[in-house]
């Protein structure tokens, strides 16, 4: 899990106040020149920090990656940093930022989301959420309506910081997975990436048995279920949270990467159709609401509840009713009664 010690912090502002020998920042946080070193080791790693070595002494310097310029900013308007990004609070605001991400707006106008949706993706405890958003809300990041949570329209260069490192930790991420399976960087496109949550797919199928927080979905998920799909790729989503993908997610995953795509539309149609009776309304409803295409999942209940009545407007990208009966006969597809 993706978290900054408040010792992190600290030496990211000592360097922030131009402290970049181990001895001066040593001095300034109040640390052992070797602590310094393990975690400007560390921060070097997670993309904050580059060292530079001159003879036998060492300094540190910020990376040139766009998210530092965010956090300089932060610095820069005083903000209190270390208390907002420090232990849970950065993987709970990387699950905040997905709304802002993908422009999703619930019918109410509000931005923003519940205790229970920040928990399952950020992959803390609803109590650990909630100390946590209390704390986030005493620094000024976060607003409150009701029971939904939002960053702050006036904190520009938080989302900016947020959304700028989740893209920054999706290349990490792909170049870990690679490196662990033995394949090129090359083989892995990104389809889908907000936050902690992506949508990977490879040329080939790939052990993931022992890669954490990553496992099959969309159509090559649909095989699990005796519904084969043929793809010259395989599809697999990452969760920072380590969230486990329910069925429900697997079939929100089709249509994550291009919500707009007829075929992605079929494929979801064909999966929701065949296994309708054990497939949650509810939560379906819910996960479209949170990666903003609640309309979609809508239309597609919309589609299936008339189906095959040939009655009514067919909404954009979705199939007529005579040709999806056909697809439902060449893949077994029994049509359930609505």
């Amino acid at each position: 899990m993706m978290k900054l010690s408040t010792t992190d912090l600290r030496l990211l502002h000592a360097i922030y106040s131009d402290k970049t020998r181990l001895d001066q920042i040593a001095q300034a946080i109040d640390v052992s020149i070797y602590r310094v070193s393990a975690v400007a080791s560390r921060l070097v790693e997670l993309g904050f920090l580059e060292k530079e070595k001159y003879g036998r002494s060492v300094s540190l310097h910020f990376s040139d990656h766009i998210f530092i310029e965010n956090l300089k900013q932060l610095y820069a308007r005083k903000l209190q940093v270390e208390k907002m990004l420090s232990g849970s609070h950065l993987p709970i605001l990387l699950a905040l930022i997905i709304p802002e991400m993908k422009n999703r707006t619930d019918r109410s106008g509000w931005n923003g989301l519940p205790v229970q949706d920040i928990a399952s993706l950020s992959g803390f405890s609803r109590v650990t959420v909630h100390n946590a958003l209390k704390e986030l809300m005493m620094t000024g990041a976060l607003l409150r309506e009701r029971r939904f949570y939002s960053i702050s329209a006036s904190m520009t260069e938080l989302k900016a910081f947020l959304r700028n490192f989740s893209q920054f930790l999706t290349t990490q991420i792909i170049n870990d997975i690679s490196k662990q399976v033995g394949k090129s960087e090359s083989n892995f496109i990104l389809r889908y990436s907000a936050g902690g949550e992506m949508i990977f797919s490879v040329r080939d199928h790939i052990p993931v048995m022992n890669i954490e927080n990553f496992e099959p979905t969309a159509i090559t998920a649909f095989a699990e279920y005796d519904l084969p799909f043929l793809s010259d790729s395989t599809f697999y989503h990452y969760s920072l949270g380590g969230r486990p993908l329910v069925i429900e997610n697997k079939i929100i995953d089709v249509l994550l990467p291009d919500p707009s795509s007829p075929r992605n539309i079929i494929y979801a149609l064909l999966f929701l159709q065949r296994d309708r009776p054990q497939i949650h309304r509810d939560v379906m409803m819910k996960l479209g609401k949170l990666f903003g295409i609640q309309d979609l999942v809508e239309n597609m209940y919309d589609f299936l509840e008339r189906f095959p009545n040939e009655k009514g407007i067919v909404p954009k990208g979705f199939p007529k009713p005579r040709e999806f009966q056909e697809l439902c006969n060449m893949y077994g597809v029994v049509i359930h009664a609505s």
